[in-house]
């Protein structure tokens, strides 16, 4: 499993993946605020931004490798894109895995 976070104001979300550099795909695990593991290690994980359509479905996740404090992840800011294999709607990633922990 991959890990990935981007920070909005004072919450850190937490995108755990599965990734297909081959295929340019990803499957999304988890997206969360209350992976406790990723305010620590913020610093050192890739950030993400999650590129959604009208109706808040996620269909690509832009990844960039390095982290940079205090500047907002864009799709054009990303070293990488991928297409989203489990395309749902933003907030219910959290659903997927909610009764298991992922350390």
């Amino acid at each position: 499993m991959n890990k990935a976070t981007n920070r909005l104001i004072n919450t850190v979300w937490c995108l755990i993946f599965t990734l297909d550099e081959n295929s340019k795909t990803i499957t999304i695990e988890q997206h969360t605020k209350d992976h406790l593991p990723a305010y620590r290690d913020e610093k050192q994980l890739p950030q993400f931004c999650l590129i959604e359509d009208e109706n808040r479905i996620v269909r690509k996740v832009g990844i960039r490798n390095k982290y940079k404090p205090f500047d907002m992840l864009t799709e054009d800011k990303c070293d990488a894109i991928f297409e989203v294999i489990n395309p749902q709607h933003v907030f219910s990633y959290n659903l997927i895995t909610e009764k298991k922990e992922i350390i």
